[in-house]
């Protein structure tokens, strides 16, 4: 069986299952990030492993902790299912 990464098995099922559309800004207009599956997928890693976004930033090339904490701030926020 091919080795996996963490990250990896995330972004499969982030592109199959398109759960990364649950996500996106309070106002419910479309997200006005470059990349947002790439966003979402990396904040949804990043809140998984309890890692911060400027410690995740210093090891995660390409994005910004500053870009992290935006994205899980205004861009995430727990809904309860009733």
């Amino acid at each position: 069986m091919p080795e996996r990464s963490l990250m990896g098995i995330v972004a499969r099922t982030a592109y199959w299952v398109e759960w990364w559309r649950r996500f996106g800004p309070p106002s419910g207009n479309e997200p006005k990030l470059t990349d947002p599956l790439g966003r979402y997928v990396i904040v949804t890693f990043v809140k998984g492993t309890n890692m911060g976004p400027y410690e995740a930033a210093r090891h995660i090339p390409g994005v910004s902790g500053h870009e992290l904490s935006y994205v899980a701030n205004k861009h995430f926020s727990i809904v309860l299912a009733e």
